[in-house]
């Protein structure tokens, strides 16, 4: 105001140099990218705007990778890699405060992509003691018996290695550690140094609490924004990219509850996971029972489902690439007299992962007790059990419905994250699923495994010059036998089961004589 406008104005961040008062510029970012003005006048007074540019990863199914062409008599050889991945990703969390029962030896790590260790938080906050900005160990002796080991058996089988900073009600330790810049800039550099020194890919911030006030939201973003910028500064994470991961919840279909705030955070992470498990509850009057993790069927009276929960942050705006369903391994009961879903929930009921995890369950024998009937929830697609015989469980009072994760659900997940695009899970925990009395199996990380991370490959379309010329459906060879003589240029792309093609591999090109 009072005439004292810009006279020269400087661009920074993702572009450079100096640039008119007014104007307008096009940038084509390959990744996501913030771009700074800062615009002065002739008093040396100056003010700074930054935008950020989000970039969505277009094609969500994977490259092929590996081709190689070579003329012979017969026409263009033409060999690649089969993908054997999805793409999807899986980060699976380590609750290491357990890690006895669940010892390294027994993890099998190429049933995720990210391996997320339980965990460290901000001083302050679930943890005693500590001080502001300060990073807490709280995961017991598995800091020194098991964390190592841990990391190196991740990367020894291409996952990579996550630690878990925060966790419920570390809601005050994050507002106290990102309180103002100074504070902030501790508590990142405490984050990366543990980060650097352990040897981890990243970090899943796990702030859950303090969200519902522009201050605690715009410290959340000013921390995910700042731990990125500081993360850049290393040569460690310029090389590799530190990843960064934020669970978010999930979503009452009766209530708006998403907010361009969520977007905010969507972009300045990697992957943005919804915690989609204990959906349901004795919520009081006029509810009706309903699923621990239902995939679809949501209503006023029952008002959760993935798939609405998804559909809220889709229509807010966050990408869909960016966005992971949450797959918990445990379930949830109704007592007496509920005995199934979209019964009136005039009983109690109990959700807990502790009483309820797949290896808890299937220990208490849940599946085969008296009068225990087994259903499937065609439309929910959700497995339950209803008890025609009432079900002491110790101290609780009588179980009469069961719902919970199996196999069998977390395949129907699987194909619906295939089918929407979206990017992958996350699975709350992965030592859930561990059966040490089975030969030490885990039914549920090799049933995530195959639902997610294994590819569902129809075949290959081939490419000559720009063309699609042929389609192969079984191996990963072909020869094109009608190339005329010249210079041809090549690319395969992969085709999943639905018919949907990948993104075309890099070119290469042969002489044919």
């Amino acid at each position: 105001g009072g005439g004292s406008h810009a006279a020269s104005c400087t661009a920074s961040g993702g572009w450079s140099g100096t640039r008119a008062v007014e104007g307008s510029a096009l940038v084509q970012p390959q990744a996501s990218t913030s771009y700074t003005l800062s615009c002065a006048n002739s008093a040396g007074q100056s003010v700074t705007a930054t935008a950020q540019v989000a970039v969505d990863a277009a094609n969500p199914r994977p490259p092929v990778g590996g081709l190689t062409a070579r003329a012979t008599p017969q026409g263009v050889r033409l060999d690649w890699n089969p993908v054997t991945k999805s793409g999807k990703w899986v980060n699976g969390y380590y609750t290491g405060w357990f890690w006895e029962d669940f010892p390294p030896e027994a993890v099998d790590m190429s049933t995720m992509t990210h391996f997320i260790f339980g965990r460290y938080a901000p001083g302050l906050g679930s943890l005693p003691g500590g001080r502001a900005g300060e990073l807490m160990e709280g995961a017991g002796t598995a800091h020194t018996q098991a964390e190592d080991a841990l990391i190196a058996k991740a990367h020894a089988a291409g996952t990579k290695a996550i630690m878990m900073v925060g966790g419920e009600f570390d809601g005050p330790g994050f507002m106290a550690a990102t309180a103002n810049p100074q504070i902030r800039a501790v508590f990142i550099k405490n984050i990366l140094d543990k980060a650097e020194h352990k040897g981890y890919d990243g970090a899943d911030i796990d702030w859950e609490e303090n969200l519902d006030t522009e201050q605690g939201r715009a410290q959340a973003l000013a921390l995910l924004r700042e731990l990125r910028t500081a993360a850049q500064q290393r040569p460690r994470y310029q090389a590799n990219p530190f990843e960064i991961s934020w669970p978010g919840f999930w979503v009452n279909t009766n209530f708006q509850e998403i907010l361009p705030w969520h977007v905010e955070v969507a972009h300045a992470v990697d992957r943005f996971n919804l915690m989609t498990y204990s959906m349901a509850g004795d919520w009081g009057g006029g509810w009706l029972s309903w699923h621990h993790s239902p995939l679809f069927g949501e209503a006023p009276s029952h008002p959760t489902s993935i798939a609405s929960t998804v559909q809220a942050y889709l229509n807010a705006g966050v990408p869909r690439a960016k966005l992971g369903i949450g797959v918990g391994l445990y379930g949830l009961f109704y007592n007496n007299p509920v005995t199934g879903p979209r019964q009136a929930a005039t009983s109690g009921s109990n959700g807990g992962d502790g009483v309820n995890n797949y290896r808890r369950l299937r220990e208490d024998n849940a599946f085969g007790q008296p009068g225990a009937a087994y259903h499937w929830d065609d439309v929910a697609k959700q497995s339950y059990i209803s008890y025609s015989q009432p079900w002491w469980r110790a101290s609780d009072a009588p179980v009469t419905y069961l719902s919970y994760e199996d196999e069998r659900s977390i395949a129907e997940k699987g194909k619906w994250v295939h089918e929407q695009g979206l990017g992958g899970t996350l699975v709350w925990t992965i030592n859930y699923g561990y059966l040490p009395q089975q030969g030490g199996t885990n039914p549920p990380m090799q049933a995530i495994k195959q639902s997610f991370i294994a590819a569902s490959v129809s075949g290959y379309r081939v490419y000559r010059n720009g063309t699609a010329i042929a389609t192969v459906t079984s191996g990963a060879t072909y020869t094109d036998a009608s190339a005329p003589s010249g210079n041809h240029s090549y690319q395969v792309a992969m085709l999943d089961a639905a018919g949907n093609e990948g993104p075309r591999s890099a070119a290469v090109t042969v002489q044919v004589p």
